[in-house]
């Protein structure tokens, strides 16, 4: 179990010093994948043709073969574009992009995959399907202003050496831009939303509809349990409250402010 409490922001990554335009691809292997499916495929119609089919069969197979290979094609523009300006998510037959500046929110998903359809075409091959089973997965959503989503594949890597893991270099920009703007809101006192989680320089924390004051908050922790959020006091009985880890925006930087909140919470005297 992690206390989350301990988290900081430490970015090491300055958006200056990298270059104007960054490109993350799936790995060799994923993308070889699908290039295996449609050499598969045309063997296979090769072998319909010497064997002696009717001409139809033969035809109808080098038609799926063609066209799984045209599916191969454009597997591998899969991938993510990066700039100072926006983030561009391209996927098998449609594009994403979101830019910087209309970033109001993100989250961290819990972490469930779901099939990619690089995985289906090589299954068809019955290759890469077996000896993978290749998933795709988004490390974080980002969310604009007008509530438009758009998923940061988390299983692709830089194809300029040196450059830093696309997941830090998302939530280095991510949570630099949107930070500032939230501390104001919390150094004035008002409470700071973090979706179900609400924080307050003046009355405490806010955890769904449990209610904890300032002088209380020094007691508690969040950790996070099986994809939740978990609010957790010790060896207390009874059970934690928890919500759902991608149901909380923003969450890095609401740990570090439940952290700077607990060390200036006032520390209770006991009574005599």
């Amino acid at each position: 179990m992690e206390d989350l409490s301990r988290w900081k922001e430490g970015f090491e990554v300055s958006w200056s010093t990298t270059p104007t335009r960054l490109v993350y691809r799936h790995s060799r292997l994923d993308r070889a994948g699908s290039i295996v499916a449609l050499v598969v495929l045309a063997l296979g119609t090769v072998a319909l043709f010497v064997v002696g089919l009717p001409v139809p069969l033969v035809g109808i197979a080098g038609g799926v073969a063609a066209l799984l290979g045209a599916f191969a094609v454009v597997v591998n523009r899969r991938g993510v574009e990066v700039d100072e300006h926006q983030l561009v998510v391209h996927r098998v037959l449609s594009s994403q992009s979101i830019e910087w500046s209309d970033i109001a929110a993100y989250y961290h998903p819990r972490g469930t995959t779901r099939l990619g359809l690089a995985s289906i075409i090589a299954a068809l091959g019955g290759l890469l399907l077996v000896l993978r089973g290749n998933t795709s997965r988004f490390s974080l959503i980002l969310e604009s202003k007008s509530g438009k989503r758009v998923g940061v594949l988390d299983n692709v890597h830089p194809q300029t050496p040196g450059s830093p893991p696309l997941d830090t270099l998302v939530r280095e920009r991510v949570v630099g831009q949107l930070s500032p703007d939230l501390r104001t809101v919390f150094g004035a006192g008002a409470r700071v939303e973090f979706g179900p989680v609400s924080l307050s320089r003046l009355e405490g924390m806010i955890f769904k509809r449990k209610r904890i004051p300032l002088a209380e908050l020094g007691d508690y922790s969040l950790v996070q349990r099986k994809g939740r959020l978990v609010l957790s006091r010790g060896k207390a009985l009874g059970v934690d409250p928890a919500v759902r880890w991608d149901r909380v925006p923003n969450i890095d930087i609401l740990l570090t402010l439940f952290a700077e909140l607990k060390q200036a919470a006032p520390t209770p005297h006991p009574a005599w």
